[in-house]
């Protein structure tokens, strides 16, 4: 759950990338650009998903979930999880 806090000038600025990553190979699995348009408001919590489909190939994996912020605005992580 990522909360945008302030406002960008610039309404379709890139906000932060979501990604998943297979941490023991190295590899993008998934990932997603949530920019300030995909939040309907300032200051309150959304959920925003990345789909991922983990192969048999990489069955006793290492998962990792990275966000990673381009600077615009302020954003705030609360909650990451897989379902």
């Amino acid at each position: 759950m990522l909360a945008w806090i302030g406002m960008d000038p610039q309404p379709n600025a890139d906000i932060v990338r979501l990604e998943v990553t297979d941490y023991e190979a190295g590899e993008i699995i998934a990932s997603r650009i949530i920019r300030r348009q995909d939040w309907k408001s300032a200051n309150i919590a959304e959920y925003f998903s990345v789909p991922f489909y983990l192969s048999p190939a990489r069955a006793g994996h290492q998962i990792e979930l990275r966000v990673w912020w381009f600077g615009a605005g302020t954003v705030t992580e609360y909650l990451v999880g897989v379902s």
